[in-house]
C-alpha cells in the first residue's frame, strides 16, 4: 500500500480541512516538534484503512475535533495493480455516532464505487482484501 493523498477535516487537532500529498514522494519522513500532530497523521491513515487507530481503538468518537460534530478522512492510495480512495466519516448524533465508509477505484480517470461496499462490515472486509493485511498486522 502506497499513500497518495490524505485529506482530513474535523479529525482530532485537525479541525479545519488539511490535505497532505504523497504523490511525488518516493521516500518521506513525518517530522516536527512534539505536539505538532505527527502521530495523528498515522492515526488518520489507520482510521481510513481499518476504521480504528492504535491509540484510540475503543473511544473513536474522541477523534472528532472539539467543537465539531463530524469528521472526514479521505485517503487515496495504490495497492496491488489499482488506485483506490476510501472515505470515512463519523458524525455525532444526540445519543450515538453515525459512521460511513465509501471505497472507490480509479478506472480510466473516473472514481467508481466498489459495488459490494454498501455495509460497513463489507467495506472493512474489502479494504483488508485490497491492502493485503488487517489492522493487527
Amino acid at each position: 500500500m502506497r499513500p497518495l493523498r490524505l485529506e482530513l477535516g474535523g479529525f482530532a487537532r485537525f479541525r479545519e480541512r488539511q490535505v497532505i500529498s504523497f504523490e511525488d514522494l518516493e521516500l518521506f519522513a513525518i517530522s516536527g516538534p512534539t505536539g505538532a500532530g505527527k502521530t495523528l497523521i498515522l492515526d488518520a491513515l489507520s482510521f481510513a484503512l481499518y476504521g480504528v487507530t492504535p491509540r484510540l481503538s475503543q473511544k473513536l468518537d474522541g477523534l472528532i475535533s472539539s467543537g465539531s460534530d463530524r469528521l472526514l478522512v479521505d485517503l487515496q492510495f495504490e495497492a496491488g495493480a489499482g488506485t483506490f480512495r476510501v472515505t470515512r466519516t463519523m458524525e455525532r448524533k444526540p445519543n450515538s455516532v453515525a459512521k460511513s465508509t465509501r471505497i472507490e477505484r480509479l478506472e480510466q480517470g473516473r472514481w467508481l464505487r466498489e459495488a459490494e461496499t454498501e455495509k460497513l462490515s463489507e467495506a472493512d472486509r474489502r479494504l483488508r482484501e485490497i491492502v493485503g493485511f488487517d489492522f493487527a498486522a
